[in-house]
């Protein structure tokens, strides 16, 4: 063989070397590129199924306070909602784990420690909970919303007394128990309704003697619970104390106190 083919074959065995080797090298990118993209994408998918179990979530929780007002309202006996769990965990949390609303009316000697309970569903670090009569979204960073507001209300009446209206509402559930996973039905039954002031008609302890009403507030989603005492269409004050509110009126003030106790259960 002469020094030019061997030349032509080295020349020729060097191409199909080097043609190899840029397959194998785009074959590498394109592949990399195509597993990062599906990486991507997957994580992206996740988010937006996350996403989308929060907001069925947020809405049953609104169904769910929605029927629990309706029985605190004397509306109905009893409720049914239900929530899609998917990747979700629901539980009702009682003491030591629970929340306090101290109503305390001023002018008489009635003070009331009403004990809430709660009822959350956890998604990734985010809760949605309904407690007292409100429902509550805290996210990843422990930031809390309100979602939908309790029925504690100060009215002032002009020249009238005003009129304030503290109603909690009282979970009493499987404490402990933890659901996950499929669609779970939840029933809130009524236990009883108390109407804790005014204690007597007149005299003593009646609406006529009552100065003002102060909430002083125990709960993980204390933030919350100052949105909708703050907000200038509720009424409420600012009291000196940590996490306490006010309702005062000139003109006078009638109170009216009232818990109310869910009895809830869960089937499938």
């Amino acid at each position: 063989m002469t020094d030019g083919k061997r030349r032509y074959r080295s020349l020729r065995d060097d191409r199909g070397v080097s043609d190899v080797v840029g397959y194998i090298l785009t074959f590498s990118i394109v592949a990399v590129s195509v597993f990062a993209a599906t990486g991507i994408g997957f994580d992206q998918l996740g988010e937006v199924r996350s996403d989308e179990e929060l907001k069925n979530a947020e809405r049953a929780f609104q169904l769910i306070e929605q029927n629990f007002d309706q029985i605190q309202q004397s509306q109905a006996e009893s409720r049914r909602s239900e929530i899609s769990l998917d990747a979700g965990d629901l539980r009702v949390l009682a003491p030591p784990s629970t929340s306090t609303a101290t109503v305390t009316v001023d002018g008489t000697g009635e003070s009331y420690t009403l004990r809430m309970n709660s009822l959350q569903y956890e998604l990734d670090e985010t809760i949605l909970a309904f407690e007292g009569g409100a429902v509550f979204y805290m996210d990843k960073n422990t930031n809390t919303i309100l979602e939908d507001g309790p029925e504690m209300f100060c009215r002032n009446r002009g020249s009238q007394p005003g009129r304030a209206i503290v109603s909690v509402v009282r979970l009493e559930g499987p404490s402990g128990l933890e659901y996950s996973g499929g669609t779970i039905g939840i029933t809130g039954e009524l236990n009883t309704s108390t109407a804790l002031f005014p204690v007597n008609r007149t005299g003593a302890d009646s609406v006529g003697e009552a100065t003002g009403v102060t909430v002083q507030i125990d709960s993980e989603y204390d933030d919350a619970w100052a949105e909708h005492f703050l907000d200038e269409e509720t009424g409420w004050s600012s009291a000196p104390a940590s996490d306490t509110y006010e309702c005062t009126d000139s003109d006078g003030i009638n109170v009216y106190v009232r818990e109310t106790r869910l009895n809830l259960s869960f089937a499938r």
